[in-house]
């Protein structure tokens, strides 16, 4: 008995003494580089017996594995040498499919729907089908895992797969007090998935009669005011900042859980309260010091503010984490283009379309780049055209469209000049010798090199 006893303490104490070393990525990759199999398999085996013995200590194993959702080039091959020298191993497929589905979120981008490309969806499906026969290797393995089930929910979450409703009955069967399986299942009940905000009160109701078995449940609490929140912050409808971020001071007097807080912070980024955005994400990040999608939402607001030296040291700490973040590799872009580093801000712009996620102030800053530095005009009429079929409405970018194409010998510059002035006509701002020159060269154009 005396035995049994001490074995216990001992591995909470290690859990207690650990802390530190689990919010360190880097420790974890090392001994992922050097190889050191056996040593990755006994301390997570100490989390997930920690976690078999008290819920409230499953985050702790969920934090620890977010370090292989990178999205560094390297790192699938390094994953895959763990699982071909650890063949039964449940943390090395579990890595992997972990790998897998945080590429896949990330091939999918951030876009609606209707916005998203086939191939991005191809893309997606790809990593997806991965992670999935990985993570359900994983649960057969042992079902008690439930950061694996956890992560099976999110992928039919993602496809609006109703096998979400099946594969949550038979985790929660195994793991009845799972905080993290609940509130992965709790983001497939919002609206925007299928789900409903009667269906999100009832399962809250339910969940709310085992706090006393498990504390970590009440992270859950103001879910529903956040599904709120949420689906007026992305409704477009007036007053949608102010009505989202009611809802959300009354999800964050319930429970600072980092969801909450991030949405929050957004909305705040939005509404331009830069300084109330900052107090969000660093609150956050007390909670989380190397989340890679936090550090780039703080890095963004210090680059709003104009604090570049402080942004960069966040945005670099989440490429750290997460190699190839497209978000992250963006808003350095963004930074070092700020700060004049024309070079470097091309090479992590031009980075950061490598999963798809484009918008039109990347492909604005490519263009000006390869305009006014690297004088490649063919470059930067492409990246420019495509700024403008992001939603850029600026009459200015049709100005350096139509002098790219010009300078380029295209005789497309005849009719970009005329969409410049279409675009003129609207904004009022147009320099009149811009406008004139363009003009001109058209028409001269047209009765010499661009006559049909």
């Amino acid at each position: 008995m005396k035995r049994i006893t001490f074995s216990i303490l001992l591995l909470f104490s290690f859990v207690g003494l650990f802390a530190n070393t689990l919010e360190n990525k880097e420790y974890w990759t090392q001994l992922l580089d050097d190889k050191k199999y056996d040593v990755l398999e006994e301390k997570l085996s100490i989390l997930q017996k920690s976690y078999e013995g008290d819920p409230s200590k499953e985050r702790v194993l969920l934090r620890v594995l977010s370090v292989f959702s990178n999205s560094d080039p390297l790192l699938e091959d390094k994953i895959e040498l763990w699982v071909k020298e650890k063949p039964n191993s449940m943390f090395s497929h579990l890595a992997l499919g972990s790998y897998h589905a945080h590429l896949g979120w990330l091939s999918r981008g951030s876009r609606w729907s209707k916005d998203t490309t086939s191939q991005q969806f191809a893309k997606m499906n790809g990593h997806f089908r991965k992670a999935n026969d990985e993570l359900k290797w994983v649960v057969a393995k042992n079902p008690k895992l439930s950061v694996a089930y956890a992560g099976l929910i999110s992928l039919a979450v993602s496809s609006n797969n109703q096998n979400k409703n099946k594969l949550f009955k038979e985790a929660i069967s195994y793991n009845p007090l799972s905080s993290v399986i609940r509130t992965t299942y709790l983001i497939g009940l919002l609206p925007k998935w299928g789900g409903s905000f009667e269906e999100i009160e009832n399962f809250l109701l339910q969940t709310s009669t085992l706090y006393p078995q498990n504390s970590a449940l009440k992270i859950q609490e103001g879910f529903l005011e956040y599904a709120h929140g949420d689906q007026i912050f992305t409704s477009g409808e007036k007053n949608a900042y102010k009505d989202a971020l009611n809802y959300l001071n009354k999800a964050i007097k319930k429970s600072k859980y980092r969801r909450f807080l991030t949405r929050r912070a957004e909305i705040y980024k939005y509404m331009k309260l830069y300084e109330k955005s900052l107090e969000d994400y660093t609150e956050a990040l007390k909670q989380y010091p190397q989340d890679s999608e936090l550090l780039e939402g703080r890095a963004k607001i210090y680059y709003k503010l104009n604090m570049y030296d402080l942004a960069l040291e966040d945005v670099n700490k989440a490429i750290l984490y997460d190699k190839m973040h497209p978000k992250a590799l963006q808003t350095r872009g963004f930074i070092y283009y700020a700060m004049k580093k024309k070079d470097q801000a091309l090479l992590d712009l031009t980075d950061s379309l490598i999963y798809g996620y484009e918008n039109k102030t990347t492909h604005k800053y490519i263009g000006y780049i390869q305009y006014y530095t690297k004088k490649n005009y063919r470059l930067a009429a492409e990246s420019l055209k495509l700024s403008s079929m992001f939603g850029n409405d600026d009459s200015y970018l049709w100005y350096l469209i139509t002098a790219s194409q010009w300078h380029n010998r295209d005789c497309d510059f005849v009719q970009s000049a005329y969409i410049y002035e279409e675009k003129c006509k609207i904004n009022a701002d147009c320099k009149k010798k811009n406008l004139d020159w363009a003009l001109k060269s058209a028409e001269y154009a047209k009765k010499s090199t661009c006559r049909e």
